[in-house]
């Protein structure tokens, strides 16, 4: 039972031929060796990765060009997501996306400038027509950055189909090429075991298997297995996903999961598409080798009784795992099981809550509404009062309810759920929100506002609740000191904090006119470049801007300064 390396220069099966036929039709959207920091379909919080995150040398403004011939269909910038990006259309039935960028080009770069100014909106999302901003395949369109929710300089690549926007693996479909030699890691497999208890399906903990016991290893009456397992690329550190895990039963196809294409509104399925409980902690991908109920990704090519191996007390079955790569390196495992017999599975407490129908349910001065479709899968829902742990931790903010545990934290969530809790009587109704505790006492603000005796709000995950006050306005620093000589500076930027809420809203004006900001919400930093036509004539010139907090409390600061 040895863990097998090969090494495949070809892709194989993986290269059809309308594939093949294809990888002419696109360039590289960089003019510089492919890198890559992320590949796609990578596990991440609560979603897929969409595309592909190539390396730009922790460089911005390298030029990004056009893949193909098309036209540029979207223009879209916002503080959070991808910041700023480009949609081009091809003839081809397929989109192209562009994001993180730093800029665009002068002409769209204008009409972007004139959008902000004439609807006092930093969020821009323009749908141009086709023959508005016409590109040809090679021609540069921006200047790579790091734009939105990004931790570093880089440009995130994707191509998709127009007619559903499904977003679609590039790497294996020959579109875009990166050097790879290594094969992925099988770090481990993992058996869980399941029975149904009314209509519930009911795990028995993840068992770690050894797979270097040369004996069969037991396993029970009807289970599935996880495989965890990563993947390296030649010249980088980075850690991916691997693209396909295929697992054979007594030598024949069981279950084949390929990371091909999946459609936006079903990001969220990574989190039954692996194993929950494991993936929240782990590094690895945990990929289950099953297609629970609720799963509505296009990934498995093949599930044979939904990936659940039986066996009877003293059958022996023999189960192989091939991992493969986007570039074709595979790893494989072989082991043989043998049945042990039904395990004890005891009923869980709780009740019982079906994924089909909307549900509510109070206790103790809390309630939750769990809609249709919110669910993957019918669960056993408990909930109860909890002891707060030794020091909750959140500088001035603490809980001003009981903290209220609300459903398993290892049960993932595909739609929103409501939350309420009554106020306490004595307490103020001023400023309340919601905020989660977790088990090292850590508070986070929720949200939520109050009415009807309580606070209630929409949560994507079950947890542990409280009712807390946020009444501190945000601080703003700015990178420039009041009178200063800024005669030869082209912007100044600020940097936003704040206590707990977070920074909901922020403007600013330069000599009494709106002012275009840019923030970088992991930076914190808004920047605001000097435009001759909003600043007054004189030298002496005056900032005044405002912050506000997801409680609406707010900050506003002058500014002077000479230029």
């Amino acid at each position: 039972m040895k863990i097998k390396p090969l090494f495949i220069t070809l892709l194989g099966a993986l290269c059809t031929l309308s594939a093949t036929a294809q990888e002419s039709f696109y360039d590289s959207p960089l003019r510089i060796p492919i890198l890559l920091s992320s590949n796609f379909a990578e596990m991440r919080t609560n979603h897929f990765h969409s595309g592909i995150d190539i390396k730009t040398a922790g460089r911005e403004g390298l030029p990004v060009y056009a893949v193909a011939d098309g036209y540029i269909s979207r223009i879209n910038i916002s503080p959070y997501g991808y910041g700023r990006a480009l949609y081009i259309t091809h003839p081809n039935g397929t989109m192209s996306v562009y994001a993180h960028l730093q800029s665009f080009g002068d002409e769209i770069e204008e009409r972007v400038r004139q959008y902000r100014y004439r609807n006092h909106k930093f969020s821009v999302d323009i749908y141009p027509t086709e023959g508005e901003y016409p590109v040809v395949k090679g021609e540069q369109i921006a200047l790579s950055g790091n734009s939105g929710n990004s931790y570093g300089a880089h440009l995130h690549f994707e191509i998709r189909q127009t007619s559903n926007s499904a977003t679609l693996n590039t790497i294996t479909l020959g579109h875009i090429k990166a050097e790879d030699e290594v094969p992925p890691t099988i770090a481990g497999v993992h058996y869980i075991e399941i029975d149904t208890l009314n209509g519930v399906a009911v795990r028995r903990d993840a068992e770690r298997l050894n797979l270097k016991q040369e004996s069969p290893i037991e396993i029970g009456d009807n289970g599935y297995f996880v495989v965890e397992t990563t993947d390296r690329k030649t010249g980088t550190t980075n850690r991916y996903g691997p693209y396909k895990v295929e697992m054979r039963v007594d030598g024949c196809e069981y279950v084949v999961f390929a990371k091909d294409k999946f459609l936006f509104s079903d990001t969220r399925c990574c989190n039954i598409t692996a194993h929950y409980p494991m993936q929240r902690g782990s590094k690895n991908e945990m990929l289950a080798m099953a297609l629970h109920e609720g799963n509505r990704v296009d990934m498995y090519r093949k599930c044979e009784n939904r990936g659940v191996v039986s066996t009877v007390k003293g059958e022996t079955r023999s189960i192989d795992i091939v991992v493969t790569d986007d570039a074709g390196n595979t790893s494989s495992v072989s082991f043989e099981v043998v049945g042990r017999g039904k395990g004890a599975f005891s009923t869980p407490q709780g009740k019982v809550v079906s994924n089909r129908e909307d549900w509510s349910y109070s206790f103790s001065g809390a309630s939750i509404t769990i809609p249709q479709g919110a669910l993957y899968e019918p669960i056993y829902y408990s909930q109860r009062v909890i002891n707060p742990p030794t020091k909750v931790r959140a500088d001035s903010i603490r809980p001003l309810s009981k903290i209220h545990s609300m459903g398993s934290h290892d049960i993932p969530l595909d739609k929103a759920v409501n939350i309420s809790i009554a106020i306490p009587e004595g307490i103020s109704t001023h400023n309340l929100c919601i905020a989660s505790v977790d088990e090292k006492g850590n508070m986070g603000y929720v949200g939520g506002r109050y009415a009807d005796g309580k606070v209630s709000c929409n949560v994507r995950s079950f947890g542990h609740y409280c009712i807390a006050r946020d009444t501190t306005a945000p601080t703003i620093k700015a990178s420039f000191k009041n009178g200063a000589d800024l005669t030869a500076a082209k912007s100044v930027s600020f940097t936003l904090a704040d206590n707990f809420s977070g920074v909901n809203d922020y403007s600013a004006t330069l000599d009494g006119n709106w002012a275009i900001l840019e923030y970088h919400p992991v930076k914190r930093t808004a920047t605001l470049h000097f435009d001759s036509e909003i600043m007054s004539p004189e030298r002496e010139h005056k900032i005044i801007f405002t912050a506000t907090d997801g409680m609406g409390n707010s900050t506003t600061s002058e500014y002077t300064f000479v230029k």
